[in-house]
This record gives C-alpha cells, sequence and structure tokens, in this order.
C-alpha cells in the first residue's frame, strides 16, 4: 500500500469508536495479509492455537467486518484501479507483439532498450547458450479471460478487439489462400503430395 492509502486506512480504523485497540490493530493487520489467525496473533499477541481458534470469529463480530469492508473500499479507491484497466492490460497480453520486446535479423536478436519496453508482457528472459530466449504473458489465457469478461471493457475497448479479430482472421484467410492455391502442385515441385 502507499504512504496515502495507509494514512487514510489508519486515519478510517482509529476514528471508529466502537473498536478496542486491539480490534483495531486486528482490523490493520487483516487487510494487509487476509489471514484471520496471522492478524490475531499479531494483535493480541498470543500463540498460533489461540489466534487460530480466535481469529475467524473476530470476523463475524458487526463493528470489525463492518470497519474491514470501510478499509477495503478505502483501499480499493486509492488504487485507482476499475474493472476497465484490468480489461486494457489482458487486451495488451493477448495482442503483444514480440517486436515491441526485439529487434531481430540475420546477425541475431537483440533486446530493445527496457525504457521503451512494456515488462509487464514478459514472462521470462533468459540468456542461452543459442543466445536470448524472450516469453511474453500467455497470449490464450488473456484471449480466453477477454472472451469471458467482455462486458468489463468499454464500448471503445470492445471496438478495438472487433477490429483486431477481425484483421487477424483476415491474415489468416489470406494466409489460406496462399498455402492452397494449387501453385506448387501446378509446377509439379512437390510430388502431388
Amino acid at each position: 500500500m502507499t504512504k496515502d492509502v495507509i494514512e487514510k486506512v489508519i486515519c478510517s480504523v482509529f476514528e471508529n469508536p466502537d473498536l478496542t485497540d486491539k480490534q483495531r490493530d486486528f482490523c490493520l493487520h487483516y487487510i494487509c495479509c487476509f489471514n484471520a489467525t496471522k492478524s490475531y496473533q499479531k494483535a493480541y499477541g498470543c500463540n498460533y492455537a489461540q489466534a487460530n481458534a480466535h481469529g475467524a470469529r473476530l470476523l463475524i463480530n458487526g463493528s470489525i467486518k463492518s470497519e474491514i469492508q470501510k478499509l477495503m473500499q478505502i483501499r480499493s479507491e486509492c488504487l485507482l484501479i476499475g474493472p476497465e484497466d484490468i480489461f486494457q492490460l489482458f487486451m495488451e497480453i493477448a495482442f503483444a507483439d514480440i517486436t515491441d520486446i526485439v529487434s531481430f535479423n540475420s546477425d541475431g536478436v537483440y533486446l530493445k532498450d527496457s525504457e521503451d519496453v512494456d515488462g509487464r508482457l514478459i514472462s521470462e528472459i533468459a540468456l542461452t547458450d543459442n543466445g536470448i530466449k524472450v516469453k511474453l504473458l500467455d497470449r490464450m489465457k488473456a484471449l480466453q479471460w477477454l472472451s469471458d469478461h467482455m462486458d468489463l471493457g468499454t464500448s471503445e475497448q470492445r471496438a478495438r478487439i472487433d477490429k483486431l479479430n477481425a484483421e487477424i482472421d483476415g491474415k489468416n484467410i489470406e494466409s489460406e489462400l496462399f498455402e492452397n492455391d494449387g501453385f506448387i502442385e501446378a509446377l509439379g515441385l512437390n510430388d502431388g503430395k
């Protein structure tokens, strides 16, 4: 969490008159780790067995439950990230182009400068015996996520996906026509295979 988020969260929890100091401490720990046992252990200074027995019970306490929901809302608002931002990232993953990361020619493959590359799209970079290995995040998983969550995208994002899909479909049709046009067979270069 950023400094601003931490300040807002702390102010909120200490302004709640319905909580004890230990309950406030529990709430603060809980929104960081989302583990009732660990949060109880830190707030109450007890052993694991006691924390395991009592931590979950605090989550059903009305005042604590309400405060945790309020703190999570503050945290969410301060992050300033919405469904359309997540949708955008999945679009970038799905339609990433390896030439945005590397350049290549007959002499080899070269990484572009890090300030020119969106590192969020890279899953792995490794130096191998054969040169540089660059792996982008899984495009197919991103496409599947996008198709499952089209309702989260803005109308502009959905239109861009439709346009990109049409371009991809057009390229696939062109490559199928080229591969299956019979030119090679007409020249007799593949022995009819």
